[in-house]
């Protein structure tokens, strides 16, 4: 089935984001509801493939070579991720990122962060994740209470409570 590789660039002609998609229109819709990086997009480029193993190879091909700013990783069974030479933690960071990400959302509710990290939503284990530096983000809007955290924001948070061996159990 025929699929396109879309490439996303600002103003000043950086590659933004690299993605498949069987209708590209629907996938950048997604990317404008829970995106940031999207605010930044002033072209798009389309490439388009006979079948989407095509596609995917080439989605894999143009991460590696031409590396998009907010692209996190192809896969979670890329082994290019273990020779990027980055240190450990920059890795560990990546891993938990696509982790987040592979739920398609870009910014999570206090619940949807403890049923991530499996843990009751509890104003204890809320405590614990503000202790370590997660905060929410300011609402789209103004009608807006219900407080929600950025992706990269969870991620740091999941690192230092790992790198201090604290749990959130």
């Amino acid at each position: 089935m025929k699929t396109c590789l879309y490439r996303a660039f600002d103003r000043e002609k950086r590659l933004l984001y690299v993605g498949i998609s069987l209708n590209w229109n629907n996938r950048l819709k997604q990317h404008a509801k829970g995106s940031l990086w999207f605010v930044d997009v002033t072209e798009i480029g389309i490439e388009w493939f006979d079948t989407r193993d095509d596609a995917l190879s080439a989605e894999a091909d143009a991460i590696k070579r031409e590396k998009p700013e907010y692209n996190v990783i192809h896969s979670s069974s890329d082994s290019s991720l273990l020779s990027c030479n980055q240190d450990e933690e920059s890795v560990m960071k990546m891993q938990i990122k696509h982790l987040i990400l592979k739920s398609g959302k870009v910014f999570f509710t206090q619940k949807e962060i403890c049923d991530f990290l499996g843990v009751p939503s509890t104003n204890r284990y809320l405590d614990i994740l503000h202790a370590h530096g997660l905060t929410p983000v300011k609402p789209f809007s103004h009608l807006s209470k219900r407080p929600l955290y950025y992706v990269d924001d969870l991620v740091d948070c999941v690192m230092k409570i790992s790198e201090s061996k604290g749990t959130v159990q």
